[in-house]
């Protein structure tokens, strides 16, 4: 069979790659094409689209980026003509993968969506989108379930596979002896210009810590450099486990790795700024009540969330000192992240997708 899939980010990108090893389980000829990463590409996924000439986020950034993105498009549209492949695979990256769905619509293929496009915050309306063209769709929040079939959508709940990633990883930080502030400033280069500047002032102030950058192996440390990094911090390009191991506390910006950081048990403080045009559209659109997965999936604020501009040095090192200082508040961040986990359950997403694609299409 071959199989063609589109992941547009690095988380993308990785839980692109343990699918495919999934596949393989199930069907040993299998044919793999698409547009993602080197994740991808290590498990014999012939790239059509590095994902480095993808991943733009906001309003502004995506407008900037439109001649290239079109020029994407057109590439991925044409090659997945010439392959015909048995299956269309897509992974979250909804401005794309949406578009790209309504294009192929007449094509005969089956088409599944792993990693659904998070409706519910916004955008509502493309759910007739799912609804007409998809054979499959995959979830992985246990409140996306809910939410889709009141829409009339049904979808197959396959839990979150950041919990396959780190089956083996799932730490209790009082158990360690954890002496670093680890800083997650983002995956793109829109997100780190926006959130390393204010993650180094707090390093800049509190020199007595250290601090531990999670960097993109792929943008190198003379990108960082430019960042004039203090003294007290460090760059690891050795990914967000490595950083986490070893941190007491972490500055998150908002997306998954705000569930990367609960899976290693370190509490967080989670950001996000965004251009201001980008910042009022979504804060017209954006029907959520919070940032983070973590509070998100709990429904309840146990992570501090600071956004756009209460996202500031002055916040940040205050609610900092407030909550490592606080056993109470450690606590009940603590008690949340195991209640998140027992929500979450036990894992196995790319098995379960796996499955489901060899239902669709072998036995259909």
């Amino acid at each position: 069979m071959k199989y063609y899939i589109v992941a547009g980010e690095s988380s993308g990108d990785l839980h692109a790659s343990n699918l495919i090893k999934a596949i393989k389980q199930n069907d040993s000829n299998a044919l793999f094409f698409g547009c993602g990463g080197e994740k991808m590409r290590a498990e014999g996924c012939k790239l059509s689209v590095h994902l480095n000439d993808m991943d733009f986020m906001g309003f502004v950034e995506v407008i900037k980026h439109l001649p290239i993105i079109r020029q994407n498009f057109k590439k991925v549209e044409s090659d997945i003509e010439k392959i015909e492949p048995d299956i269309l695979i897509l992974i979250d990256y909804p401005g794309f993968n949406l578009r790209l769905l309504k294009k192929l619509e007449h094509k005969r293929f089956k088409k599944l969506y792993y990693i659904a496009p998070q409706l519910w915050a916004w955008k509502k309306n493309r759910i007739s989108i799912l609804k007409k063209l998809c054979d499959a769709v995959c979830v992985i929040l246990p409140f996306e379930k809910e939410f889709y079939r009141k829409e009339k959508l049904q979808v197959s709940y396959v839990g979150h596979p950041l919990l396959d990633v780190y089956k083996q990883s799932i730490l209790k930080n009082k158990e360690l002896n954890r002496n670093k502030i680890a800083l997650i400033p983002g995956s793109r280069k829109q997100e780190i210009g926006k959130m390393l500047p204010v993650y180094l002032e707090v390093a800049n102030e509190l020199n007595n810590e250290h601090f531990e950058i999670s960097g993109m192996k792929k943008y190198g440390i003379e990108y960082y450099k430019k960042f004039n990094l203090p003294n007290n911090c460090s760059v690891n390009f050795e990914g967000v486990k490595d950083v986490l191991k070893n941190s007491k506390f972490a500055l998150v910006t908002s997306g998954t790795a705000t569930l990367e950081t609960a899976i290693f048990n370190v509490p967080q403080i989670v950001c996000y700024k965004l251009n201001i045009f980008s910042y009022q559209i979504a804060k017209l659109f954006a029907k959520v009540k919070y940032i983070s997965l973590v509070n998100l999936i709990l429904d309840k604020n146990i992570v501090t969330e600071l956004i756009q501009n209460e996202c500031n040095k002055t916040k940040i090192i205050k609610l900092l000192d407030s909550i490592l200082t606080n056993e109470n508040k450690l606590n009940e961040i603590y008690e949340g992240y195991n209640q998140l986990f027992e929500i979450l359950g036990e894992g196995g997403a790319s098995k379960k997708v796996a499955d489901i694609v060899d239902k669709i299409v072998v036995k259909n």
